[in-house]
């Protein structure tokens, strides 16, 4: 397998996730992390991207705009010690105005979280960074949203720590890594 076309190939689909398919930001980050030393299987899955994209080629982003006031949503979501090397789990946020993607990330946590829970508690703490980042954007530009952002999560004990935000000892370590960030919103 030739590196160089394969780097090529991935370069490719990263830019077409940047600028058009969030879809796919997963499976090509994960493709991404073979740049050095792809073998033949990573060649394949690029290819079976590929085939997706123009599969459904009529996909993409589109903003609707409105007359109202503007509206930021953001949804989050981690699965919890994926990473088969290091047992990291993966942070993902979705940033949304107008019906259409802003922002959207997905990244490895620095931490090894010890459930499922702590590591959605995590992937919040990326989700207001980008919602105050997005919400800032917003407030230069004359838009400012006078509401709340709506939180999307479906871990109920990450809900938990992050409406009860007190001394818990198993999640202590968590806690003080997101306090930063949790500071910041209140």
């Amino acid at each position: 397998m030739r590196s160089r076309l394969y780097r090529s190939l991935v370069g490719c689909l990263l830019y077409i996730t940047t600028c058009t398919r969030p879809d796919v930001a997963f499976v090509v980050t994960q493709l991404s992390r073979f740049l050095e030393n792809p073998g033949l299987q990573h060649w394949k899955a690029a290819i079976r991207v590929l085939r997706y994209l123009k599969s459904t080629r009529g996909h993409g982003i589109v903003y609707q705009g409105s007359s109202g006031k503007v509206t930021v949503e953001a949804f989050t979501d981690a699965d919890w010690g994926s990473n088969t090397d290091d047992r990291r789990s993966v942070s993902g946020v979705m940033v949304m105005i107008g019906n259409g993607p802003v922002v959207f990330k997905s990244k490895y946590q620095r931490t090894v979280t010890l459930s499922s829970a702590e590591a959605e508690y995590m992937a919040l703490s990326l989700y207001v960074q980008e919602v105050l980042w997005t919400r800032s954007m917003l407030k230069d530009m004359g838009k400012e949203q006078e509401d709340a952002t709506q939180i999307w999560e479906d871990n109920q004990g990450a809900i938990v720590l992050a409406k009860n935000a007190g001394y818990h000892a198993r999640t202590k370590s968590v806690i003080i890594s997101s306090a930063r960030t949790w500071k910041t919103e209140r």
